[in-house]
């Protein structure tokens, strides 16, 4: 009788990668060039479950295909942002990426996650219309919702190394947050002249 197939799945999980290769070329007919470990284990594991239980038809094969074709925004030039409409006034934030990504934030240990839609954010089936009211409602306390998510790119004034304009929490690209130096004097205070 045949090994059981959840027992087949158990003893290569950790089993070392030329035998992973081997059991790969006895199920695919051919050598795998790739050499990730978890790959090649994956793509064994999906065989074995696949000859014991059957894989997708071939009229799910075809759907499948046809979908890609169709509704792929990476392959399909249909879906992708045309230089016309990138150039727009009312073109998208190129801090976002494209509608239907998520977002994944952890935060004090739970994990929070944000869809993108074409015209704002889904978080917990609610839709919103900026990041910072999903950032207000996960900490309680008011975000830039960019930053929270880490979708901010820092602004570049000066260089750290050369100083070249004498303020070293810029050129940190630290922009908006002052530093005891940058305190202006208070005409109110007494000097010790």
């Amino acid at each position: 009788m045949k090994e059981a197939i959840s027992a087949q799945i158990g003893k290569l999980r950790n089993a070392p990668f030329k035998e992973l290769n081997k059991r790969y070329k006895e199920l695919f007919g051919k050598a795998e060039t790739a050499s990730h470990k978890t790959y090649l284990w994956r793509r064994i594991v999906y065989r074995l479950q696949e000859l014991e239980h059957g894989g997708l038809s071939q009229k799910a094969k075809d759907s499948l295909k046809a979908l890609i074709a169709k509704y792929d925004p990476i392959n399909n030039a249909a879906f992708r942002p045309t230089p016309s409409r990138l150039n727009a006034s009312n073109s998208k934030d190129r801090r976002l990426p494209i509608p239907g990504t998520v977002i994944n934030k952890e935060y004090k240990g739970s994990r929070y996650q944000v869809k993108i839609l074409e015209n704002g954010f889904e978080y917990r089936s609610k839709i919103y219309t900026s990041l910072s009211a999903i950032a207000k409602e996960i900490t309680g306390a008011h975000w830039n919702g960019y930053l929270f998510f880490s979708r901010a790119q820092r602004k570049s004034v000066g260089s750290a190394r050369s100083g070249s304009d004498g303020n070293a929490r810029r050129s940190r690209g630290l922009v908006g947050i002052k530093s005891p130096a940058d305190k202006a004097p208070n005409p109110t205070e007494k000097s010790d002249q």
